[in-house]
């Protein structure tokens, strides 16, 4: 991800980028103690020479939210998919991904498993302990295999 804020201050230090992140990613990200609201934040920011600034582009949920974007059809390339063992990992409260398609992506593949992590928007932060066991169970198989 490019650093593609606009020019200058998105947030003067850590701490107000971290209040900034909290606003925009609290509903989706319900329960996060202060350390993993600051890992958070140091993930998705960069420090630059003006301040703290997004290491993503703030708009990227403009068009979705317009309703400008029209997705492109997808389901051929899942199904190009079809026999690798692929693990899903949807955020209870994702707004991108509904369960029932999750159930059907699940559904039209041989080597499918879906799982819900609760209390997280899209995507999961993969540190969540129902994320971490569902990780650990899918890799288990080709440890053992």
């Amino acid at each position: 991800m490019g650093a593609s804020a606009p020019a200058g201050s998105w947030a003067k230090n850590w701490d107000e980028a971290r209040a900034k992140m909290q606003a925009i990613n609290g509903d989706a990200l319900p329960g996060l103690d202060e350390a993993a609201w600051d890992r958070f934040t140091r993930n998705l920011c960069v420090e630059t020479d003006t301040g703290i600034i997004p290491d993503y582009d703030p708009a990227i949920a403009n068009a979705m939210q317009s309703g400008e974007a029209v997705p492109p059809d997808l389901w051929p390339l899942w199904q190009g998919l079809d026999g690798i063992p692929i693990l899903i990992l949807r955020g209870s409260h994702s707004d991108i991904l509904a369960p029932e398609v999750m159930e059907n992506m699940c559904r039209s593949q041989q080597n499918c498993r879906g799982v819900t992590i609760p209390d997280r928007g899209h995507a999961p932060l993969l540190d969540e302990p129902a994320a971490l066991a569902a990780i650990d169970e899918f890799l288990a198989a080709f440890r053992a295999g």
